[in-house]
């Protein structure tokens, strides 16, 4: 009595095994109870690149069916080679082709501060916020290189003044951190959130410059409306830490700029 029962769950069992080899392998009375929805074929990742693409960016949705002269494009700009970028983008290539690693011609281009290279990929559509294998985005490549020009031009295509890069600054502490004057400028003038602050100790971009003695970065910092006053992540204003870096001249611009000692000495012994 029990045999004939064992023997027809062991059959339904195979039949639930070889259910996803395809329904045509099924018997008839059984096709099309078990076998899933067939996924459309451009939802699948084709190769080993783009399955690692997917998975690094959680986006199956973005085209990926790239030519050959779409990773020449990449190619190209990871060697500096400016001229076969420019003309590989006139003929078509795609702006934001990427590889598996995430790398992107526009980071690689805003770096090298090649204005006219990046206001052609941002004019062919390049995604001005996207990061490179680096793990900075354009914008934080720029401002750490110092080129104003390329950071203008990323601004001016929408990028985001606050998008942090992979070592978790936002642009505007790398410029401070450098001292890339001109670039806080750029970065000043679309209105940045004053409370980011470095990984290490805390700091905002005041107190980042004031320690580390940046006049003109201060300066333009004070000028564009920082409170000299604002606190820092670890409760410290600027006037603190150009105390406690014995940064003089840093004391003296904060103090003109209204910022409050209180029961805090300012003076400096060496």
């Amino acid at each position: 009595m029990m045999r004939p029962l064992f023997r027809s769950l062991l059959s339904l069992a195979g039949v639930l095994c070889v259910a996803q080899a395809g329904a045509q392998e099924l018997p008839p009375e059984w096709q099309g109870r078990f076998t899933d929805a067939a996924r459309p074929r451009a939802a699948v990742p084709a190769t080993a690149m783009e399955y690692a693409d997917i998975r690094r960016t959680g986006d199956d949705a973005g085209p990926r069916n790239y030519r050959s002269a779409d990773h020449a494009l990449l190619s190209a700009a990871r060697r500096g080679d400016w001229a076969a970028v420019n003309r590989l983008l006139k003929a078509g290539a795609a702006p934001n082709v990427r590889d598996a690693w995430g790398d992107s011609a526009l980071v690689h281009a805003a770096a090298a501060g090649e204005t006219e290279t990046v206001r052609a990929l941002l004019a062919a559509g390049a995604a001005p916020d996207r990061r490179g294998a680096s793990g900075f985005t354009p914008l934080g490549a720029a401002a750490l290189a110092g080129h104003h020009k390329v950071a203008a031009l990323l601004l001016k295509a929408g990028a985001d003044v606050d998008a942090k890069s992979a070592n978790g600054h936002v642009p505007l502490i790398d410029a401070v951190l450098l001292d890339r004057d001109e670039v806080v400028g750029e970065l000043l003038r679309a209105s940045p959130d004053w409370l980011h602050t470095e990984r290490e100790q805390g700091r905002h971009a005041l107190s980042l410059a004031a320690s580390l003695g940046h006049l003109r970065v201060l300066d333009r910092l004070l000028a564009a409306g920082f409170d000299p006053n604002l606190p820092d992540r670890a409760g410290f204003n600027a006037l603190y830490w150009a105390v406690f870096r014995k940064q003089r001249l840093a004391v003296a611009h904060l103090l003109a700029s209204g910022a409050q000692p209180g029961a805090m000495s300012t003076d400096i012994y060496d």
